[in-house]
């Protein structure tokens, strides 16, 4: 039986060796870039690897169905068995991690006929909302996406890192409609939108510092005041604890998914007696726009 070993790659640059250089006491670094690993092999052609390619060119951004790598053999042991090499997408890599995500995330596949159709849902209802500078380095276009939280199994819409995006694209055999695909893209999109949060946090001061001094702050309901009224008069959607304000993760996220799912004409409708929504709504939009997404 062959010997595999898996490698789940945590910098985005992989060295393949220190020397020191002949005339000099400087150490040489020789590394493979890392992006070869996203394209498909040179030798390859069948129908998904040309996919893959034409993507690239079309984009400039890596195609993936699959969080492998590379899977190769690089040498035999004692025993005269293979011995493989396999380089894992860690799709929440972060530059200076100093240790392993502590959720990992396995995924299911698609077949060739639900890659082109997943494909096909991701060039017109995904890209057209990503300018060239907002696209992430790699999207992964897989079935089903399986993690943890709290030691309970979860299954999100989509996951993403600084290596890239991976969408989960089961439902799309049963979504007849581009209605329906909207909805599912709005799910999508706001998991990417979240992710903008750590990588721009200094693009959104302007929007924290609306309502920033009520942050899980108690609160109180003066006589015939709804919980909602108590929230939306601070600037606030909605509160995941009883008788507090939201945090500013759950703040950013209740906006994110208002703006992603509403146009700015139906938010002012709706919230017109709560200006400080309004205005939240309106910085994040902006700050959306000017980050390269696209209404």
């Amino acid at each position: 039986m062959m010997k595999k070993i898996y490698i789940s790659i945590l910098s985005g640059i992989v060295l393949s060796s220190l020397a020191s250089c002949a005339k000099e006491d400087e150490p040489v670094l020789q590394y493979t870039d890392p992006a070869v690993t996203f394209m498909p092999a040179d030798d390859a052609t069948d129908e998904i690897s040309e996919l893959r390619r034409q993507f690239f060119q079309q984009t400039g951004t890596y195609l993936l169905f699959n969080d492998t790598l590379q899977h190769r053999c690089i040498g035999k042991d004692l025993n005269g068995e293979e011995v493989y090499f396999t380089e894992l997408l860690d799709i929440k890599y972060e530059v200076g991690q100093t240790s392993k995500p502590s959720s990992p995330y396995s995924y299911t596949y698609l077949n060739t006929e639900n890659c082109k159709k997943a494909l096909e849902y991701l060039n017109k209802f995904i890209l057209p909302h990503f300018s060239e500078r907002l696209r992430p380095f790699s999207w992964m276009l897989i079935n089903t996406i399986k993690g943890k939280v709290n030691n309970e199994d979860t299954y999100p819409y989509a996951v993403a890192g600084q290596r890239g995006v991976v969408l989960a694209c089961s439902e799309l055999k049963n979504l007849k409609t581009d209605n329906q695909k909207k909805q599912l893209a709005k799910r999508h999109l706001l998991v990417i939108v979240q992710n903008l949060s750590g990588k721009n946090s200094a693009s959104f001061n302007d929007f924290n510092l609306v309502s920033e001094k009520y942050y899980n702050a108690s609160y109180t309901l003066d006589e015939g005041q709804t919980k909602a009224d108590a929230l939306r008069s601070k600037g606030f959607l909605s509160s995941v604890n009883a008788g507090n304000y939201p945090t500013k993760d759950e703040d950013f996220n209740s906006f994110a998914s208002l703006v992603i799912s509403y146009p700015m004409s139906k938010i002012e409708t709706t919230y017109a007696k709560y200006p400080l929504v309004v205005k939240k709504a309106k910085l994040f939009e902006d700050v959306l726009i000017q980050l390269g997404y696209i209404y």
